[in-house]
């Protein structure tokens, strides 16, 4: 692979889009993945707006598992399995089983592959599925011929007939997210806290993912920076969360330049085994 030649621009193919939905419908059907709304107990997601949660991510998947393809010549199964019990999963594993040279292997970085829509400024993870599962790499991809609106949430059928586009973003690894030696999150939010604005941190992090200083320090830039951002800023974005604990990192921050993929597919090959 040539570095210059890195496509992240994938399509999905009509009937990976439906393979998604029939997948998305039967987990409805059998409610083997929670209709709650992510992060609330207590708001039960309609029909269609649940559909397109779930068809998103499956088409990301299949996008990731394309560029995978095309750029290093590795492949992954898209797990279509629904299982009859919500509690019965991948255990956050969506690359389980990887294909390299035409050989099936097992890939032991669990990795954890997010699909979400063009308007999404931060990866965030819940505290306890990160505990619970131990992931080690979150795939960020993206639909780019989706609007931002309400229109995909509330008839996701409407958009069927034809290819998707995906974009994917970049990936992160779990020390990105959490100083591994605290085990605390660099950037955390608690339920009722609003998303800061990631313009006003952009320094805190060099291009890749280095860490400027120790938790203790970080800590105290980042606040620095929000409690004197310039009056006219806008400190926050988006709408107070509702999770107990989330372990944020601004999609800028991923690790997405050809170097970082390449090191991707390395740590693919170097940790799987037939």
């Amino acid at each position: 692979m040539q570095k210059e030649q890195l496509n992240t621009k994938i399509s999905v193919t009509e009937s990976e889009v439906n393979a998604s939905f029939t997948f998305a419908e039967e987990l409805y059907k059998k409610m083997a993945a929670s209709p709650k709304q992510f992060g609330r107990r207590d708001i039960i997601r309609k029909r269609n707006d649940y559909i397109a949660d779930h068809v998103i991510g499956k088409v990301v998947e299949f996008g990731f598992k394309r560029f995978l393809e095309e750029n290093f010549k590795i492949s992954f199964s898209v797990d279509l399995t629904v299982w009859d019990d919500q509690h019965v999963h991948d255990n956050g594993h969506d690359m389980a089983t990887v294909i390299i040279d035409g050989e099936e292997r097992d890939f032991h970085f669990k990795t954890d592959i997010k699909g979400s829509r063009s308007s999404s400024k931060w990866l965030l993870v819940e505290k306890q599925k990160m505990t619970d599962f131990d992931t080690k790499i979150y795939v960020i991809g993206i639909l780019t011929n989706m609007p931002d609106g309400q229109d995909f949430e509330n008839d996701p059928y409407a958009f069927r007939g034809h290819d998707w586009q995906v974009s994917i973003l970049g990936y992160a690894f779990n020390k990105d997210l959490v100083d591994p030696e605290t085990r605390k999150g660099w950037i955390e939010y608690k339920a009722g806290e609003r998303l800061y604005n990631p313009w006003l941190i952009r320094n805190l992090r060099g291009k890749n993912n280095n860490v400027i200083s120790n938790h203790r320090s970080f800590q105290e830039n980042l606040t620095r920076l929000i409690n004197n951002a310039p009056g006219n800023s806008r400190k926050h974005i988006g709408p107070k969360l509702d999770c107990t604990l989330n372990y944020g990192l601004p999609i800028g921050w991923l690790r997405n330049t050809p170097e970082d993929w390449i090191k991707f597919a390395d740590v693919v090959r170097g940790h799987s085994s037939a």
